[in-house]
């Protein structure tokens, strides 16, 4: 059976809830005070089991997050345009970073800035319809990713107008922290 907490560069697999992650102990260790504590002590070789692996009582989906978080200081943006934040995952991601001393990431969640990362931008304008007719039939309003409300006609110098209430979004993906 491997020791650990001889080299920062050693490779370690983790078996969190049945799945596998395999990263080096400096990866875990540099960003969590859980695993600096627990890899640096003989402690850790209680957790091995036979083949190896350290053993980690975690849902494995909210831990790759924290892993990746480990890996690259990146925090994550759970957000569709759909659904928007997901704020439950949010909130388990955060209290996973608790347990595990990921301060950084736990301060930037609990902190709410993944709300500086999308930007929607909803404006009303008045575009000309023979701007808007696409070749095959219908209209289209360019990069307009959806309009809210089908708007009012007006008609200007003979052509024809059409309000249009819209909605685009701006993701700006967030530093290394």
């Amino acid at each position: 059976m491997p020791e650990i907490g001889h080299t920062s560069s050693q490779v370690i697999t983790l078996d969190v809830g049945g799945r596998k992650f395999v990263t080096t102990q400096s990866t875990l260790t540099e960003g969590s005070t859980f695993f600096a504590s627990l890899l640096s002590t003989t402690w850790a070789g209680g957790r091995l089991q036979k083949d190896g692996d350290l053993f980690v009582d975690a849902d494995p989906e909210i831990f790759a997050h924290l892993l990746a978080f480990l890996r690259r200081s990146k925090p994550p943006l759970f957000w569709t345009r759909t659904e928007g934040f997901n704020l439950a995952l949010y909130a388990a991601l955060q209290e996973e970073a608790r347990f595990f001393g990921v301060s950084k990431l736990e301060d930037w969640i609990s902190s709410k800035k993944y709300v500086l990362y999308v930007r929607i931008q909803t404006s009303i304008e008045f575009v000309t319809l023979s701007n808007c007719l696409n070749p095959g039939g219908g209209l289209s309003f360019g990069d307009v990713e959806e309009t809210i409300a089908p708007g009012q006609f007006e008609s200007k110098g003979g052509e024809k107008r059409r309000q249009v209430n819209s909605r685009k979004t701006e993701l700006v993906l967030p530093d290394a922290l």
